[in-house]
């Protein structure tokens, strides 16, 4: 490998890891979210790849158990109980010139069915903007035919007396709450929805939160059924019902583990299950018909599975190194048996292999014997998973893997500087007088201030 070559592989690399480790420190800023809104009953977390990524339960029934429960408990019903609400993550981005924005994306999806928005910064966790989503549509209008709605909040050149860039814009001062407000926020949601209130604050002022005091005036958000807070993908989708079958299971008798979606970095894997006494979490990958297997005790025995997620191209690898499940639970295409392996099972040839199809290496076939699990009835499919536990409990001490398959960095690559350009950033619409109140661009009369902000205001309130 030439030099040049090397020093873009690990380029690559690092970009690579630059990107995962921005999106962990997203993906827990919305987990604080979720965990604040949780604390009302009524609000349920979409599934990895929903519509939506969350909504607000109207229905008159009680929801009970985990998130994970409660996802169950409403899906498939065609009566129209959710408020869908997104969560979104802003942070500080700034050119050459010392302009300041933050940008946030939305689906054609969610700018048109969404009843509100939960903004938080990894800079600034203790605090969320609630925004309604009326305000959105009225602060910009998404073009007929897009996929994906860019919300940029205006730049400004800041004060840099300050000690840090603001972490949220000066656009969201007046939605701006304590986190642990939060819950609080989605039961005057909720009310405000149902028509027993006339308030998102509960207090019969229309304002968005107690916190600010200040007001506007909006309708009461659209209500949908579950399906916004289903995958629209069909790999999701799949995925999804494999793990449908494995939470029925679990539902059918008593068991030490117990089964919930991955609250932290979806994407990591399908489901978590949970050792009620230890506290472990073993995050299990689920895939469904996705792979062809017949184990005689012959020579004919053989195991394929497919490498590409149904509906994705060969730039989504099921066994990649960017994988971080323990277990990986796959159904036959027969639909009577799945395997549930053990990642350190798993061939080390197929990670990171760009072919469309993997065969398990016909030596080591003897080794998926101990981990088919039967189907049906739902009884016989706990049993089995329960029994490879079990046993690898027995062997060595169950514990999260954890560990990443991924082929050495070149030397070469390591010893010259393999840090990306950064790349060049477009100049943001900047304003020197803020937004004209009666603009079409202002979020009915708000101002975005161009100085004299500091990032304690919201703290008072006003």
């Amino acid at each position: 490998m030439t030099s040049i070559a090397a020093r873009a592989k690990g380029a690559s690399l690092v970009k690579g890891f630059n990107g995962a480790i921005q999106a962990q420190v997203l993906a827990l800023a919305e987990y604080q979210v979720a965990r604040h809104a949780s604390s009302n009953p009524n609000f349920v977390r979409a599934a990895e790849g929903g519509v939506c990524d969350c909504g607000i339960w109207i229905g008159d029934e009680a929801l009970v158990g985990s998130m994970t429960d409660k996802f169950f408990q409403i899906t498939g019903s065609n009566r129209r109980s959710i408020v869908p609400a997104e969560m979104k993550s802003v942070t500080p981005k700034s050119d050459h010139k010392g302009n300041i924005w933050w940008r946030i994306n939305l689906s054609a999806v969610q700018y048109d069915r969404g009843g509100a928005v939960f903004i938080t910064s990894p800079y600034e966790p203790d605090f969320v903007a609630v925004v309604p989503m009326e305000y959105i549509r009225r602060r910009t209008t998404r073009r007929s035919g897009d996929s994906i709605q860019m919300l940029e909040f205006k730049g400004f050149r800041p004060d840099w007396t300050l000690n840090a860039m603001p972490a949220f814009p000066p656009e969201l001062h007046p939605f701006m709450m304590p986190i642990n407000r939060l819950g609080d926020a989605v039961g005057a949601i909720r009310d405000f929805t149902k028509g027993t209130s006339q308030s998102w604050s509960g207090t019969g002022v229309l304002r968005v939160n107690i916190h600010t005091g200040v007001h506007y005036d909006v309708k009461p958000p659209e209500v949908y059924t579950s399906t916004v807070l289903e995958p629209s993908m069909a790999s999701w989708r799949t995925g999804l019902r494999a793990v449908k079958e494995v939470y029925d299971a679990f539902q059918t008798q008593p068991s030490d583990f117990t089964l919930h979606f991955v609250e932290i970095l979806p994407i990591t894997g399908d489901f978590k299950l949970v050792h009620e006494g230890t506290g472990l979490e073993l995050i299990v990958e689920a895939k469904k018909c996705q792979c062809d297997f017949d184990l005689g005790q012959g020579p004919d025995s053989s195991m394929k599975h497919s490498q590409w997620a149904v509906g994705m191209s060969q730039r989504h690898c099921i066994f990649s190194w960017k994988a971080q499940w323990d277990f990986l639970y796959t159904t036959s295409r027969s639909g009577r048996e799945a395997l549930f392996i053990p990642r350190d099972e798993i061939p080390q040839s197929w990670w990171n292999y760009q072919g469309a199809e993997l065969s398990w290496p016909q030596e080591d076939i003897n080794v998926l014997y101990q981990y088919v699990v039967q189907l049906e009835p739902a009884t016989r499919l706990l049993e089995g998973i329960e029994r490879i536990l079990q046993t690898r409990e027995r062997n060595h001490p169950l514990k999260a893997q954890r560990s990443i398959a991924i082929e050495p960095i070149p030397v070469d690559a390591l010893a010259e500087r393999t840090t990306p350009k950064r790349e060049t950033l477009e100049e943001p619409v900047t304003f020197s007088d803020g937004v004209d109140p009666d603009g079409p661009d202002s979020p009915d009369g708000l101002v975005a201030p161009t100085h004299g902000w500091h990032l304690q205001d919201y703290r008072r309130g006003f």
